[in-house]
């Protein structure tokens, strides 16, 4: 719509997008530790199975920060205010873990530029305490089996978003080790938003 809006000139020379931009942000996951409560929860929305089905976009709410290994990065950006958003956007983004642990998966949320001082970034509002929020986030578990790293390691995707088609269609393929190196270890696509 926005892609449409730029292309058609009905937008002023200068004018102030709201939002600004919007961005997919991902970042790679550790095992998701599961409370009592979240684990009697998916077993009630997911046929009585504990199970989290890898490959399966599942919708995740409070999803607790501290199960990132490390920072999100965008993998998608749709800059409102610099005209036609890109609809086929590319991008190999680079992790460094934190700590050491069992990475398996990813975490997906929307972050909203809404001007210079305003952004809404739905992981940040699922982890702090002192607010709510009816935004919905995504994780998928990549491995069947996850996998060790060590503090340091190096976890890359490559990420493909085509939104040039009646529906959006996302890919993403992750490699762990040095460049030169990297072993391929999941590929997950999917359609929609």
């Amino acid at each position: 719509v926005v892609n449409d809006i730029w292309s058609r000139g009905l937008l002023a020379e200068g004018c102030c997008c709201v939002p600004r931009s919007a961005s997919s942000m991902l970042a790679p996951t550790a095992v998701f530790r599961r409370t009592t409560q979240e684990l009697l929860l998916h077993r009630q929305c997911h046929g009585g199975t504990a199970t989290i089905e890898p490959r399966t976009r599942h919708v995740a709410s409070y999803f607790r920060k501290e199960t990132l290994l490390a920072p999100p990065q965008a993998f998608e950006v749709l800059n409102f205010a610099a005209g036609c958003p890109d609809l086929v956007q590319d991008h190999t983004l680079e992790f460094i873990t934190e700590r050491e642990d069992e990475f398996d998966g990813v975490h997906m949320h929307l972050r909203v530029d809404l001007d210079d001082e305003e952004q809404i970034d739905v992981l940040e509002h699922h982890s702090n305490p002192s607010t709510s929020s009816s935004w919905r986030t995504a994780y998928v578990r990549l491995l069947e089996e996850p996998r060790r790293l060590s503090m340091g390691s190096r976890i890359v995707f490559r990420c493909h978003a085509a939104l040039n088609e009646a529906v959006a269609r996302y890919s993403i393929a992750v490699f762990v080790g040095e460049p030169e190196h990297e072993e391929h270890l999941a590929d997950f696509a999917w359609a929609g938003g």
